[in-house]
C-alpha cells in the first residue's frame, strides 16, 4: 500500500471522526481500516508472490495513489471545508459508510446530487415496489443526501463511498449488492473494478456524455478504456451519444438508447404538485397582477444579460429568480443593486411584493411548483455552451412556453424536439430578450411543449426491464 495513501487515509479519517456525533462508527472503521494496512504491509507481503501479481497489485493501486496525490494538490480547498462540522462529518461517512444490515443482498443505486436523486426518484421507488429486494441510494453530495432523506420514504438512503479501493472493498462486503445502478457517468475505477471482482453485475442508467465532457475523456482514454469496459449493460439517453461512448471502449453489444427517464419523472411529478395558492403561500406572496417570468437554474453568463435587460423596460414583468447555485445569491444582489433594480430574497423576506420587484429564491428543491405557476419560463444555462442548459423535461411537462438561449446540450433531443415544435424560443440578443420578457404565456406553445415530453416517456419501463433481466440472470 503506497505510503501517501495510508498517510492521506490516516489523517483524513481522524479528522473527521472528530466532534462526529456518529463517532463511533467511524472509529471502529478507522480501527478496521488500520488493520487492513497492517495486513498488507505485515502479513501479505511475507508471502512468496510472482512479480507479475506484484505488477498487477500496484496498478490496481494507482487510482488510490492519484485520488492521495489530487487530495494533497487541492488541500487549499479541502480545508475550508474540513473545518466545518456538517462537510467534515460528511467527509467521514463517505470514508466510512454505516451499511444498513442486508441479509439476502440489495440493489445499489447511486447518485450525485439533487437534481440526479430527483430524476431517478420514480424509479428509485418503482424498483422498490417491484422487486422484493431492499434498494439501497447512495448519494455524493451533502445537499443530495439531505433531499433523498427528507424526501424519499421507504428508501435506505447512505452517503456514497469515496473511491478508495480499502473503503469500496469494505463496503461490498458488507452490502452484497446483487445489482450496481450507476446513474448518468458514475462509472469510478474502483466502483466497477470490485464490483466485477465479485461478479456483481453493473448497468449505467441514463448516461449521457456532452461534447464537452467527450473531448475530454478522450484525452485520457487510455487510462479510463478499463472503466468504461467493465459495466454490463449501458442504457443510453439518446442515439447521438452511441458512437460516443464506443470511441471511449464500451463494447457495442452492451449498449442500448432508452431515452432519459427525466421525462418520466417531470410528467410523474407535474401531477403531484401543491397548488396555486399553496406555492403562492410558501412564497410569502400574492399573486401578481403583472405576466409572471420564472428564471429558473440561472448562472451568471444569463444574469448579465437578463439584468441589464430588465433595468431597460419601463415596465418589467414579475420576476421570480431562482439561481443554479444559492451559494451566489450575495453577487447576485450585488449586481441587482448596482442595476437598481428592486428585489426581495425568500429567506429574509416576511411578505413579498412580485409587482414591485424580483423575488430571489435562495432554497434547493421548490423549482418545479415555482415554474407551475409561471406564464412563462427561462431555462438558465442555456447562454453559455460550456454549461449546456439544464432541465427542459419540467416546464415542457408543466405546459409551460419556454425561451432561452441556443445550447442545450445537456439535453439536446427535447430540446431539438421543442425548437422545432415551436415551444422553445431562442433568444439570442438584447432586443430577443427584451421581447420575450414582455411577451404573455402562449398557451399553445405550452401545449405543443407538453405533447413533446408526452412522445418522450417510457424510459422507467425500459429501465425495469433491463433490472429485472440482471437480477434474475
Amino acid at each position: 500500500m503506497p505510503l501517501l495513501q495510508r498517510f492521506f487515509a490516516f489523517s483524513l479519517l481522524s479528522a473527521c471522526t472528530r466532534d462526529n456525533p456518529d463517532t463511533g462508527g467511524n472509529k471502529a472503521a478507522f480501527f478496521s481500516i488500520f488493520f487492513y494496512f497492517f495486513r498488507q504491509k505485515y502479513l501479505e507481503n511475507r508471502l512468496p508472490v510472482s512479480r507479475w501479481r506484484l505488477c498487477y497489485n500496484a496498478s490496481m493501486r494507482l487510482p488510490d495513489l492519484f485520488y492521495g496525490i489530487a487530495f494533497l494538490v487541492g488541500l487549499p480547498f479541502w480545508m475550508p471545508r474540513l473545518l466545518r462540522n456538517d462537510q467534515r462529518r460528511h467527509l467521514g461517512q463517505r470514508l466510512a459508510p454505516a451499511t444498513p444490515p442486508v441479509r439476502e443482498g440489495c440493489i445499489w443505486v447511486h447518485a450525485v446530487s439533487v437534481g440526479e436523486v430527483r430524476g431517478i426518484a420514480d424509479l428509485l421507488l418503482q424498483v422498490r415496489n417491484t422487486f422484493a429486494i431492499p434498494v439501497i441510494l447512495t448519494v455524493a453530495t451533502l445537499s443530495g443526501y439531505r433531499w433523498a432523506r427528507r424526501s424519499l420514504t421507504g428508501i435506505t438512503v447512505i452517503p456514497a463511498p469515496l473511491d478508495f479501493s480499502f473503503v469500496i472493498e469494505r463496503f461490498l462486503k458488507q452490502l452484497s449488492p446483487r445489482l450496481l445502478l450507476l446513474n448518468e457517468l458514475e462509472v469510478w475505477p474502483n466502483w466497477t473494478r470490485l464490483a466485477r471482482r465479485r461478479a456483481v453485475p453493473v448497468v449505467v442508467v441514463n448516461a449521457r456524455i456532452s461534447d464537452r465532457a467527450f473531448r475530454r475523456y478522450r484525452r485520457f482514454r487510455c487510462l479510463l478504456a478499463a472503466s468504461f469496459r467493465r459495466p454490463n449493460s449501458w442504457l443510453l439517453q439518446s442515439a447521438t451519444h452511441v458512437q460516443r461512448f464506443v470511441d471511449l471502449g464500451v463494447p457495442p453489444e452492451r449498449i442500448h438508447v432508452c431515452g432519459n427517464i427525466k421525462a418520466d419523472q417531470a410528467l410523474t411529478a407535474a401531477g403531484a404538485l401543491p397548488s396555486r395558492q399553496a406555492v403562492f403561500a410558501h412564497l410569502h406572496a400574492r399573486e401578481p397582477r403583472k405576466p409572471l417570468v420564472v428564471l429558473a437554474s440561472t448562472h451568471t453568463e444569463d444574469e448579465s444579460l437578463l439584468f441589464p435587460a430588465l433595468a431597460a423596460m419601463d415596465s418589467p414583468p414579475a420576476v421570480i429568480l431562482v439561481p443554479r447555485h444559492p451559494g451566489r445569491v450575495a453577487a447576485i444582489c450585488l449586481r441587482l443593486e448596482k442595476l437598481g433594480l428592486p428585489f426581495a430574497v425568500w429567506s429574509h423576506a416576511a411578505a413579498v411584493d412580485l409587482d414591485r420587484g424580483i423575488l430571489v429564491y435562495d432554497r434547493i428543491g421548490y423549482l418545479l411548483p415555482i415554474m407551475s405557476i409561471a406564464d412563462q419560463v427561462f431555462m438558465g444555462g442555456t447562454f453559455s455552451s460550456r454549461t449546456g442548459g439544464h432541465n427542459l423535461y419540467e416546464p415542457a411537462a408543466l405546459a409551460k412556453p419556454i425561451w432561452g438561449g441556443p445550447h442545450w446540450d445537456n439535453f439536446p433531443e427535447v430540446g431539438r424536439a421543442l425548437n422545432e415544435a415551436g415551444a422553445y424560443r431562442v433568444a439570442g440578443d438584447a432586443a430577443a430578450i427584451a421581447d420575450a420578457l414582455t411577451r404573455t404565456g402562449d398557451r399553445e406553445a405550452g401545449e405543443r411543449a407538453r405533447e413533446v415530453v408526452e412522445t418522450l416517456r417510457g424510459t422507467t419501463t425500459r429501465i425495469l426491464d433491463e433490472t429485472r433481466r440482471w437480477i434474475e440472470s
